[in-house]
């Protein structure tokens, strides 16, 4: 459902962590449906990419959110004046097969969300 929402440039990578340019498209269905007169990207959607950004770094494997200990939900996402954004992922350490990353979306002075959870 997800699928065309973002478009994802790796711009810098330093030891574990990446910072990524992401571009919304605007057009996606699932502004129509959140809201149709105020499109916001889904904190769903913020949650996806942190998963999508995990396992590119781990390619070939299909995580699930083991659990998060930190969401937050910082500022409201319009594509119509936010139609793209940095994002930056890091993954912190992977102990048995748990991987443990943090994550942060923003626009120059504008932090729109963070995340700090484990995949498996």
């Amino acid at each position: 459902m997800l699928e065309g929402l973002f478009n994802v440039q790796e711009q810098a990578t330093e030891g574990t962590k990446k910072v990524y340019h992401v571009q919304l498209n605007a057009t996606h269905e699932v502004f129509k449906g959140h809201f149709p007169e105020q499109p916001v990207l889904p904190g769903v959607a913020m949650v996806y990419l942190s998963r999508f950004l995990t396992q590119k770094v781990f390619a070939g494997k299909t995580l699930k959110m083991k659990d998060a200990s930190q969401i937050k939900f910082l500022a409201l996402v319009d594509p119509r004046i936010n139609p793209e954004f940095t994002y930056t992922h890091e993954i912190v350490k992977e102990v048995d097969g748990v991987i443990y990353v943090k994550g942060e979306m923003r626009y120059h002075e504008t932090t729109f969300f963070k995340i700090s959870a484990s995949y498996n």
